[in-house]
């Protein structure tokens, strides 16, 4: 029996199979950040750590198809342990696991990436790197040629990739695995890194619903339709606050005084209520289109982002829409790049006229891990309320409490801790947090009396788009739930709205009940008593939407917007400085903008409150003067008009 065993060891199958167990166990302890709990794993959940051994197997055996067998295996492994050691690094700055959309969207955003990029992780990474092209070059050079049985090779690969088929397909059928992962952070624990990525990305989009039909959608536009017939019209402005949450539901942790006061007393006077969001720790897109759109991320793929998915091919019926159709401006204000999670396209698929990133900020000031303040967004607020007679739809992306956390103790210059069960490193964490919480919840209160002050009937809603990407878990808080933030809706008139629970997806809807607004078919279904099947008929309309006929709109799709970024425009005047400098003015000149002459590119001496100047032998008399706002990542977003230096 030994010798049968070690005869099988020694065969290319053999090898397969152990190389596989090995990197599943690399793959495991590197997401679970402990050697402990990937043995707790190990005994728990077995059955998944060998399904998920054979999926690695199945790529292996891709192998029989190549003479140099054993160097192929090397290569694919080196790819599966890449994939262990992002997940790794996703997991110390956020409680979501790494998915398959990850690699799209940290390919866009590398300055993203660089803070939370620590010197030991980036030396560690370097290392990574030179080891697996080591692995590589010497699994070349030690490996033989060995001859290719091409039948026998796709015998093996069909049989193990139909065995891997008929177990998912099993596990689907009896309920062990999810229709779809709505959790990713149990399900990842649970069934394993390996077939939890498989599964991020090979889904997408929202699965054809049983017996779609013209018939099915009309009948249930009939059962919800309501009474649209507007009521007031007054501003909307949203703001979704980056990782805002009342520490107060910490279990024993005390703070030297509340860090959010103002939020505090809204809620205890206004509208407002526990938030359900669909993500933890990370997200915020997701949590960013359910608002914006009323619709559930959950029906989704796994892991998916529709921002980089459906929403970069075609517009998508949204609260922007709804209310450009009732005459209102629409604004997307975001404190950081306007390319992360493509923005600068997906805005104008989603209905809004205009959008105010970074890069056409008027002021910037910065948190000590490099986020733009909060403090920055509310003349950035007035400015498009001011800027139109008509009423304006206002919404703002908040990034301020944005992770990662320092663990090194800084200087708290507001809240301390002053008792807490966490280890020191996680302590300081949270204490960093709170005195971004606190700074965040003075520009609630500086927002809040400007729109109190404002001579126009507005509404102004302030939510948390999730917990913070700390190592919090739902049994460190008092609700025993780390998939909830808080809302509060302030107006500066009397407005007509109970507390409640809510749904990311519900919450527009239930603002805009107040006002009479119900103008599309997700507005009437979220508004209406009808309940039976709610769920499933979210699901209808949004497949509905966004993949069937469009039988809820009578076949026709929004058209996208003209999508303006900074309001206004890039325009400018350039004048003489001095003998050395000429000056380049403009309201929407920042220090993203770039100064092209006669098409390339000169230096700029230096930038301060929206005037550039450069060097006066760069530029001549009659030389054409372009500028191009360029975000961090190179991508152009504008450029101007071009201009004659006279």
């Amino acid at each position: 029996m030994k010798e049968k065993i070690k005869k099988i060891i020694k065969t290319h199958a053999g090898f397969i199979i152990i190389y596989a167990v090995i990197i599943n166990s690399i793959i495991e302890m590197l997401g679970r950040l402990s050697i402990s709990s990937f043995f707790q794993h190990l005994v728990n959940d077995t059955l998944f750590f060998f399904y998920n051994v054979v999926i690695i197997a199945l790529t292996f055996s891709l192998s029989y198809f190549f003479k140099r067998k054993k160097f192929v295996v090397v290569v694919i492994s080196v790819f599966w342990v890449a994939l262990g050691i992002a997940n790794y690094v996703v997991l110390s700055y956020r409680i979501t696991p790494f998915a398959a959309i990850d690699l799209f969207i940290l390919q866009l955003d590398l300055d993203f990436l660089s803070k939370y990029m620590s010197i030991p992780l980036a030396v560690g990474l370097c290392v990574a790197i030179i080891l697996g092209i080591y692995a590589i070059l010497k699994a070349y050079l030690s490996t033989t040629q060995t001859e290719v049985k091409y039948k026998k090779s796709l015998f093996r690969i069909i049989s193990i990739t139909l065995g891997v088929f008929l177990f998912y397909q099993g596990c689907l059928a009896t309920g062990v695995f999810e229709t779809r992962i709505t959790n990713m952070q149990d399900s990842y624990d649970h069934f394993g890194f390996v077939s939890c990525f498989a599964r991020s990305a090979i889904e997408r989009g929202i699965e054809d619903p049983e017996e779609y039909s013209q018939e099915q959608v009309l009948s249930l536009l009939q059962e919800i339709e309501t009474d649209s017939s507007v009521e007031t019209t007054p501003n909307i402005v949203v703001v979704q606050l980056e990782s805002f949450f009342d520490v107060s539901l910490l279990k024993d942790v005390t703070f030297s005084e509340n860090p959010i006061p103002n939020f505090t007393e809204l809620m205890e006077q206004y509208p407002s209520g526990m938030l359900d969001v669909a993500v933890v720790g990370a997200g915020t897109a997701n949590t960013e289109f359910e608002v914006l759109t009323g619709m559930n991320v959950n029906y989704f793929g796994t892991g998916e982002y529709p921002y980089e998915t459906i929403l970069r091919e075609q517009t998508c019926l949204s609260i922007p829409y709804s209310l450009k159709d009732i005459g209102y401006n629409t604004f997307a204000i975001h404190n950081n790049t306007a390319t992360f999670y493509g923005r600068q396209y997906v805005y104008s698929n989603l209905g809004f006229d205009t959008f105010i990133s970074s890069e056409f900020m008027e002021t910037i000031t910065m948190t000590p891990n490099e986020w733009i303040k909060d403090e920055n967004l509310t003349v950035e607020i007035m400015k498009c309320l001011e800027s139109t007679e008509e009423q304006d739809f206002v919404f703002t992306v908040s990034v301020q409490g944005h992770g990662s956390f320092p663990e090194e103790e800084t200087e708290s210059e507001y809240v301390t801790i002053t008792s807490s069960p966490y280890d020191e490193g996680l302590e300081n964490q949270v204490e960093y947090y709170a005195n971004q919480l606190y700074e965040m919840d003075i520009f609630v209160s500086e927002l809040t009396e400007e729109i109190n002050n404002l001579d126009e009937p507005t509404i102004l809603v302030f939510y948390g788009d999730h917990i913070p990407s700390l190592d919090i878990t739902a049994e460190d808080l008092t609700t025993g739930n780390n998939y909830q933030t808080q809302y509060v809706v302030y107006s500066n008139y009397e407005l007509s709205m109970e507390d409640q629970e809510l749904e990311t997806y519900q919450l527009l809807a239930t603002v805009l009940d107040t006002a009479g607004i119900s103008n599309s078919p997700i507005l009437q279904l979220h508004q209406s008593e009808y309940t039976d099947d709610y769920e499933q008929n979210l699901e209808l309309l949004q497949y509905d939407l966004l993949y069937g006929e469009n039988y809820s709109t009578s076949g026709e799709l929004p058209e996208p917007t003209d999508l303006q970024l900074g309001i206004g425009g890039l325009e400018f005047t350039i004048t003489p400085s001095t003998d050395q400098l000429v000056k380049i003015e403009g309201d929407n000149i920042t220090s993203y903008s770039h100064v092209f002459v006669n098409d390339k590119e000169v230096d700029v001496y230096y930038y301060i409150d929206h005037v550039i100047y450069i060097e006066s032998e760069d530029i001549e008399l009659g030389d054409e003067v372009v500028i191009k706002q360029i975000a961090s990542d190179n991508t152009i977003l504008v450029t101007s008009n071009a201009q004659e230096y006279q």
